[in-house]
């Protein structure tokens, strides 16, 4: 339950972010989208999230953080 709120929240606040600063908005909107989408498979799999979901889950919000913050990076350097 607390592991798809935080994705949850952070989804929220990214798509946020995302229409809030324009030169960002791909990655933002990406992490966001993505971050939400986790948060909503953990929260409507209450009784069916175990740790090994939850454990894919979080590396696949790892993962897409850091393509974005590439992302983001390689766009400020630019």
């Amino acid at each position: 339950l607390i592991a798809g709120t935080i994705f949850l929240t952070s989804g929220i606040v990214r798509l946020v972010a995302s229409a809030a600063d324009p030169e960002y908005r791909v990655p933002l909107l990406l992490g966001g989208v993505v971050s939400t989408v986790l948060g909503l498979i953990v929260l409507f799999n209450l009784f069916d999230a175990s740790y090994v979901l939850v454990g894919v889950l979080l590396g696949i919000q790892v993962l897409v953080d850091g393509l974005s913050m590439i992302l983001v990076g390689r766009w400020h350097i630019s």
